[in-house]
């Protein structure tokens, strides 16, 4: 903070001029965000065509995300704290892989972006189970 003052000394008694400023204004830091909270629950398997679903918990109102190589993204909003089916689509080849061998292992991310807290997420293990062609 500059101040310009100046000093005029009259008969040994000093006196100061110029622009006089107040302690200025106060600023309060930001409340700290909370992380999201997300847990990853039970998986449910559609044998028919290789596809599953797997269980979320969500903290709070937010964007719900599920990715990993060989899957589909998937995503969808919860309008607040609540349990939300997400479904893991399997991409064209790996699609192929399960009609020949049966079963695939792969990582899936599920991801929570809250509206009001920092995002979190989690990699979870997947064993997709789709019955064998006939030949």
């Amino acid at each position: 903070m500059l101040v310009a003052v100046v000093l005029a000394t009259t008969g040994g008694v000093a006196a100061a001029e110029g622009p006089v400023y107040d302690e200025g204004p106060v600023y309060t830091p930001a409340p700290v965000a909370k992380p999201a909270k997300l847990w990853v629950g039970g998986l449910k398997r559609n044998r028919s065509n290789g596809r599953a679903v797997l269980f979320v918990r969500v903290s709070g109102p937010g964007r719900v995300f599920v990715w990993g190589r060989g899957v589909r993204r998937f995503k969808r909003y919860a309008p607040r704290a609540r349990r939300m089916r997400m479904l893991v689509l399997p991409k064209v080849p790996l699609k192929r892989y399960l009609k020949r061998h049966g079963k695939a292992a792969i990582r899936v991310n599920v991801g929570f972006q809250p509206n009001e807290a920092l995002p979190r997420a989690q990699e979870r293990r997947v064993v997709l189970k789709r019955k064998k062609r006939r030949r």
